[in-house]
Parts: C-alpha cells; sequence; structure tokens
C-alpha cells in the first residue's frame, strides 16, 4: 500500500511538471548578447526603412536598452539576422 501512494505521488509530480514545462513562454526571453532579462515585446522599438516589393516599409524593430541589440524576427524560409546599433 506504502508503494501504491509513492508512485501515485511520484505520477502527480510528474504531471505537474510537464504542465509547468508546456506553459513556459517560448522564444527569445532575454537578449543573447548581454542577457538582458526582459523579452524583446518589452524592448523599446527602433524604426527601420526596409524595402519591399518595390516599396520603402517602416517596420519597428525592438532594441535592447543596455546594448544596443537590434532583435528582427525570424522569417520562413530565411535565417534568423540580428545586428548591433553603434551608437
Amino acid at each position: 500500500m506504502d508503494r501504491l501512494i509513492l508512485i501515485l505521488v511520484a505520477l502527480l509530480l510528474l504531471g505537474t511538471a510537464v504542465l509547468i514545462y508546456r506553459r513556459l513562454p517560448r522564444g527569445l526571453t532575454h537578449c543573447p548578447t548581454c542577457g538582458y532579462a526582459q523579452p524583446p515585446e518589452q524592448w523599446p522599438t527602433q524604426n527601420q526603412r526596409r524595402h519591399v516589393n518595390g516599396r520603402y516599409t517602416i517596420t519597428p524593430l525592438p532594441t535592447c536598452p543596455q546594448c544596443n541589440f537590434v532583435y528582427e524576427e525570424p522569417q520562413p524560409g530565411k535565417r534568423p539576422s540580428s545586428r548591433r546599433k553603434d551608437d
């Protein structure tokens, strides 16, 4: 009977760990350059002018407030790129 309770508690702990793991945020959660601990959605943005399909568009890009790392969202079929703003 004691083994049954121990197995039941272990299964409940394992199920809880899996549930917590599935709810963790995916993607970038900190700056890869300096380790600033906020996700890029909360960084201030910097506008970038891009030439797309014969037109220029302005795209706001998150910029790390500590090291000026500029985060660009990875696009399908292209490798993710990032650049550092030198100021």
